[in-house]
């Protein structure tokens, strides 16, 4: 049937195929840029900073309604950074060593 073909339809044909495996390749290719590592920078930022700011406020509130001799405001901050930390550890290993199947 490829004999059949007039020449320009065989080197189209073929420009075709390499270029679909380029795009199969290029998909195949976990490529690192800026642009990832901004949205994990990102990413982690927000890890860190959401449970950091409940235990302000968890703390804050702890001690607007009992007062007493300990700081809560600051324990629960640590406290909120401590596993905002944690939580982002878990974040960055599970895109670095994420499968190329997902």
């Amino acid at each position: 049937m490829d004999e059949k073909q007039p020449p320009e339809k065989k080197d189209f044909r073929n420009q075709a195929i390499k270029k679909e495996a380029r795009k199969v390749k290029a998909r195949r290719k976990k490529e690192v840029n800026a642009w990832w590592g901004f949205g994990l920078f990102g990413l982690v930022g927000w890890a860190v900073i959401i449970p950091a700011l409940i235990g302000i406020f968890i703390g804050g509130l702890i001690e607007h309604y009992f007062t007493g001799s300990h700081a809560w405001t600051l324990a629960l901050l640590l406290v909120g950074i401590g596993v905002g930390i944690v939580s982002a550890l878990f974040l960055l290993a599970r895109e670095m060593f994420k499968k190329e199947d997902d």
